[in-house]
């Protein structure tokens, strides 16, 4: 049975975003317009040992210039992914001018009693920092340098400090978010991969339409620009070899290349897009305009179809490391048509689609699969736009870096450059296209995730209705 579609949309009237762009929303906007690669050596570990030589970095975080003095000495139990989150979640709760002028973190005029507001924040398993690990690890090694469990619950673990855990939790990213924001409603933390950020906002948006609550921060943030979470990538089959069998590639604008026949995967990104939602109608009593509005969203999750070893192989996994993508295309053409059914809005209705474009084979070819069976002839006309050949694999904050994009191309109705180093996909509007002009109405974004979890939402100008 279709969704009913919705009377009434949610507005997204703040917006903040940390990118390997820039610190804000206007550093991301401007690094996406103009297409700018934002991939180069990382500064922050030393790549020199992995397949992959490259990775796009946000810039530095200085915590103490992004705190309240009360609450500065929980910095040091903030993982970098909770970093990224709590200053995202800053500028879009803020007075700048994406923010949604929230009102003071510290006891003064609220827009909206705590209880009635929420907080849904996806994200990733949080990769540990590699000097902690190590440290307890070798404590907890033999006289050959093996493994003892019993030294580690003796000696090793003891090396880490009594707050450890709380560092990468991954729902201390909305933890934190929650209380400096004085969120006491309904929160969530959803992860699901590169899904993790469209389905929190769609959450989100759940909530304040049920009437539980008035209104929420919600988006996503993720680092895989980590050591473990590199060689979890590697492991996913979704890292670009760089640097094996005499690759030797040096220019980092021609790494990733969505539905191109010979894309090689990607590299490692980080990032993190925060939204404020509430109702239209309570934005204009508050003078507040939306950025762009949420008008469907839709889930669902790929049945894996192929089997090794007795088990079954789980979607979303790169060819390089046995997977074929199998059932990422129903599903991600099952959470579209969802959206659009929410939303009440026919595929040619579209004006454009944000989607993931991983720079992997089997997985851009079940999206490309994926777009076709939900949009039918209009997936060929429909205006393509993609992140990673700018800003790398960013995982759990991809989904909501798309909205972001998405809800300023709407906002300054512009479409942003569309980067492709290859040569695209026949049947998609997948080629190399700069900055451009575009009457935008809506626009469809959609995402599939490692695990197979698709989710996909429908955004509408500031003014929809």
């Amino acid at each position: 049975m279709a969704p009913t579609p919705h009377t009434t949309p949610i507005a997204i009237t703040g917006l903040g975003v940390v990118s390997p762009f820039g610190l804000g929303v206007e550093a991301f906007w401007d690094g996406i317009r103009a297409g700018r690669c934002a991939i180069g050596r990382p500064e922050s570990l030393d790549a020199s040992g992995f397949s992959c030589q490259f990775a796009a970095e946000a810039p530095p975080l200085a915590m103490k210039d992004h705190l309240p003095k009360s609450y500065r000495k929980f910095a040091r139990v903030m993982a970098r992914d909770i970093e990224l989150a709590v200053v995202a979640a800053n500028e879009a709760a803020g007075l700048g001018e994406y923010g949604a002028k929230l009102g003071s973190e510290e006891g003064g005029e609220r827009a909206y009693p705590a209880a009635r507001l929420g907080t849904h924040v996806g994200a990733a398993l949080i990769a540990p920092e590699i000097p902690e690990l190590a440290r307890a690890m070798s404590a907890a090694a033999d006289e050959d340098g093996e493994w003892d469990m019993r030294k580690w619950g003796e000696v090793g673990m003891g090396q880490l400090t009594p707050l450890w855990m709380l560092k990468y939790l991954p729902n201390m990213l909305a933890c934190h978010v929650s209380i400096l924001h004085q969120a006491k409603g309904p929160s969530n933390t959803i992860t699901a991969g590169e899904a993790s950020g469209v389905l929190s906002i769609g959450e989100a948006m759940r909530v304040i339409e049920r009437g539980d609550a008035d209104a929420s921060i919600a988006g996503s943030g993720d680092s895989r620009v980590n050591h473990l979470a590199i060689e979890r990538l590697r492991l996913a089959g979704r890292l670009a070899e760089t640097n094996v069998g005499g690759a030797g590639i040096d220019d980092p604008g021609n790494i990733v290349r969505p539905f191109d026949a010979s894309a090689i995967g990607s590299v490692p990104g980080e990032g993190a897009a925060i939204c404020f939602l509430e109702t239209p109608e309570a934005a204009k009593a508050r003078g507040v305009k939306a950025i762009a509005t949420l008008l469907g969203f839709g889930a669902a999750q790929a049945v894996p179809t192929a089997w090794k070893d007795g088990g079954p192989v789980m979607a979303g996994l790169g060819a390089k490391a046995g997977g074929s993508a199998g059932g990422l295309d129903g599903a991600l053409a099952d959470a579209i048509g969802r959206a659009l059914g929410d939303a009440g809005v026919k595929p040619d209705e579209i004006d454009a689609v944000f989607c993931h474009g991983a720079g992997e084979v089997a997985l851009d070819e079940a999206e490309a699969r994926g777009l076709h069976a939900a949009l039918g002839d209009h997936a060929r006309k429909a205006e393509l736009f993609w992140l990673p050949p700018m800003i790398g694999e960013t995982m759990a904050a991809g989904g909501s870096l798309l909205i972001a994009a998405a809800a300023m191309a709407l906002e300054r109705q512009q479409l942003p450059a569309r980067v492709q180093p290859g040569s695209g996909r026949e049947g998609l509007n997948a080629s190399a296209a700069p900055s451009r002009e575009a009457e935008l109405r809506r626009v469809l974004v959609c995402t599939h995730a490692l695990g197979g979890q698709c989710a996909a939402v429908v955004l509408g100008a500031g003014g929809s209705a």
